[in-house]
Order: structure tokens, then sequence, then C-alpha cells
């Protein structure tokens, strides 16, 4: 006799769990550390791939104007709206520098493996190099290069060569000087 049970257990059904617009910004008032593990699956697409976006992020050093690629990289940018206007951005610090390479923000606790909960496909984006400028989804933490995280970004301060994730955005010139 065994205390438990040697046969396999039940698996819950996957139920998904995106994010959806929403009135006001009801993630900009959750503690930055509770804003991980929220959702399983990436949102719908609400954008229109042909349209202008850009994004502004203000900081205490300065506004970082940024256009976005919507009609290279839709999948990322859509994301990115989506959670932006949910405020899940909100207050967030910018965890990592390192300097003459890259910034990072959106991780929760500051950990490659503390997201949001979902990751989003690989967007190949020759037309967006990596290079100083550019604004991108970190890796996912598995690093196998099949996706990209959904909410830990990067805004590179150098050109590099590798792959860092998907880059879906393009820091204006005064935008950098603040970065």
């Amino acid at each position: 006799e065994l205390e438990e049970s040697l046969l396999p257990r039940e698996k819950k059904p996957f139920v998904p769990k995106a994010p959806q617009l929403a009135e006001g910004r009801p993630l900009a008032d959750v503690p930055i550390k509770d804003r991980e593990f929220i959702y399983n699956t990436a949102p719908e697409m609400v954008i229109d791939p042909n349209k202008s976006y850009s994004v502004k992020f203000v900081t205490t050093k300065g506004t970082i104007d940024v256009t976005l690629r919507p009609d290279i990289n839709p999948v990322s940018v859509n994301n990115f709206i989506v959670l932006a206007k949910l405020g899940y951005w909100d207050n967030f610090p910018f965890t990592t520098v390192m300097r003459r390479r890259y910034a990072i923000s959106g991780s929760p606790r500051a950990k490659p493996w503390s997201d949001i909960g979902y990751s989003i496909p690989w967007e190949d984006s020759p037309d967006l190099p990596l290079k100083i400028g550019s604004l991108g989804y970190w890796l996912h933490a598995k690093m196998d290069g099949s996706c990209s995280a959904s909410n830990i970004f990067f805004m590179m301060t150098n050109d590099r060569r590798g792959h860092y994730g998907n880059v879906f955005g393009e820091i204006s010139e005064d935008g950098m000087k603040v970065v």
C-alpha cells in the first residue's frame, strides 16, 4: 500500500486566457511583481497592420518616442499595443542596462523566466535589423529561437550581431538621447 496513487493524474483541460482590451488601464493598478503569469495565450489581432502606430515611453529622464512597425511584425506590435492599453508597463523600471548594448524592461521580477505567461511566435524581420534604436521583445527563456517573450522588451543602445528577439519598432533620435 502506498500513500499516493501511481496511476497517471488527470490533466486539466487547457483554458485559454488572453489579454483583452478593457475600460481604463486595469493592469496599472496591479503591483509589478504580481504581473507575471496573468495570461496563457496571446491576444487576438486588434490592430490594422496597414495603419501607423507609435508609442511614447514617459520616464523620469524624458520621453522616448518610438515608431512601431506593424507592416513588418504585426503580431509583436498587436501584442505590445494591447498590453500597453491595459497598463501592463505602467511604472515598470528598466531592470537591466548593459552599457553600449541594451536596456531591458517588462519582467515583473527582473528575471528571464518572470513573464506575463505566454510567448509569441518568432517574426523574422530582415527589414528591421538589430541596430542602435531598435525596440524588440527579448528571446523567450527557452532561448531556442522559436519564440520571443511577449512582455520583456529591449531597446538597443548599439549595433549588435546576433538574435535578441523580435524587433518591431524604431526609437527616434531624440528618444535615443533619453535611452
